[in-house]
């Protein structure tokens, strides 16, 4: 579970490793990181959302509410949690 509470750790060792030998300088290396962060959660949240329902057999409707929610936040701009664990 420390993934969970540590994803910008681990998007910052997985960034040095992917560009140990690269001439990117520090600004677009933390492109690179915060983007990697951003799809590492993205990932955990999808596979969670999407295994949990269907363990309870509901994964039409969550990805009915899943697909709304998704156009409505695009329209209204949609609210941030501070942090992906509170997100989560």
């Amino acid at each position: 579970m420390k993934i969970l509470t540590d994803l910008e750790s681990v998007a910052h060792r997985l960034t040095n490793k992917l560009l140990k030998g690269s001439q990117m300088d520090v600004v677009e290396k933390a492109k690179v990181e915060y983007g990697l962060a951003l799809i590492l959660g993205i990932v955990i949240e999808f596979t969670q959302t999407v295994g949990v329902s269907f363990f309870f057999g509901t994964a039409a409707y969550t990805g009915l509410i899943m697909l709304s929610s998704l156009v409505l936040r695009v329209f209204t701009g949609g609210a941030h949690c501070s942090s992906f664990l509170r997100c989560l």
